[in-house]
C-alpha cells in the first residue's frame, strides 16, 4: 500500500514556510485573521526566484568547467 498525504486546509496551515519561517496560515491580511493568497504568494514567488537564481549559477559553473 502507498503511503499518500492528504493535503486538507488543516495540514496546510500548519506547514511552515521555507521562505518567512512563519506558517501557511500565518500568512493573513494586514491587521485581519483571515488567510490571505496574496501573502502566500509573495513568499512562494520569492522561493521561486531563489531556486531559479540557483540554477543559473549551477549553469555558469558548468560552462565555466567545459
Amino acid at each position: 500500500m502507498e503511503n499518500s498525504i492528504l493535503f486538507t486546509r488543516k495540514n496546510l496551515e500548519n506547514t511552515i514556510c521555507v521562505a518567512c519561517g512563519k506558517r501557511f496560515g500565518s500568512h493573513t491580511r494586514e491587521r485581519s485573521t483571515k488567510f490571505s493568497g496574496k501573502e502566500l504568494m509573495k513568499c512562494m514567488f520569492r522561493i521561486q526566484a531563489s531556486y531559479m537564481l540557483d540554477m543559473k549559477k549551477v549553469s555558469e559553473n558548468e560552462k565555466a568547467d567545459s
